[in-house]
């Protein structure tokens, strides 16, 4: 759910999410009555190398739908990532969602932070 914001504040090494602001994806399976699961892949962080710094103004271009991201994974072909990383996958249990035509903010709001509560769990 993080999209090119989560891309750019990828920080090789160190594990974040760029997640507090984005709740479409709880709003769409409200919507069609979707269970949610958590999941998570820690060592990712070590699959590329990213570019860093400047990155209030990467964010304020991603406002603007401007992708800042820029990684290099093998040496001899940076778009692959590095193959001496452990990848481990976590995955929570489902978050039943309740089916709600039109959900309020207030909904979405909850379920979202309920989603992400789950997620930290792992």
């Amino acid at each position: 759910p993080g999209a090119y914001q989560e891309a750019t504040a990828f920080i090789y090494g160190r594990d974040r999410v760029a997640l507090k602001n984005r709740a479409g994806f709880v709003k769409y399976c409200l919507q069609k009555g979707y269970r949610l699961h958590p999941v998570y892949t820690f060592g990712e962080s070590e699959t590329y190398y990213a570019m860093r710094g400047c990155e209030s103004l990467r964010f304020w271009l991603n406002n603007y739908g401007i992708p800042t991201v820029a990684f290099v994974g093998m040496w001899w072909c940076p778009v692959l990532p590095r193959a001496d990383c452990e990848l481990l996958t976590f995955i929570g249990p489902a978050i039943e969602l309740p089916t709600i035509a039109e959900p309020s903010s207030e909904e979405v709001k909850y379920w979202h932070e309920k989603y992400m509560t789950a997620l930290k769990v792992l």
